[in-house]
């Protein structure tokens, strides 16, 4: 698995949720799931600090539920959450998890 490949992909699709129809919107959101299922197989393989990893991917998975219509917007536009979404992206190439930046 390549990390910066994936990250780029999910960055792909973020970008592409506010002008998707519900249908898209869901799909979107299980292709962002899988794509962490990887992740989450190569942060075991890697040893990568679990607590560190799991806030990342929490966070990113929440601002995506939003962005798909699975959770409520907290108060934020969507812009907000897409912009959110790919931080928490940026946080997972970080030196603090899978150190590719």
């Amino acid at each position: 698995m390549n990390v910066n490949l994936c990250t780029k992909k999910m960055e792909t699709i973020i970008g592409s949720i506010q002008s998707q129809n519900e249908i898209e919107k869901l799909q979107s959101y299980g292709a962002i799931v899988s794509i962490m299922e990887l992740f989450d197989d190569l942060a075991e393989v890697l040893a990568v600090s679990e607590d560190i990893y799991q806030q990342y991917k929490t966070s990113l998975l929440w601002h995506c539920q939003v962005l798909c219509g699975l959770e409520e917007a907290a108060g934020l536009d969507e812009a907000s959450h897409v912009e959110a979404a790919c931080e928490e992206i940026r946080k997972l190439k970080s030196v603090h998890c899978f150190n590719c930046n």
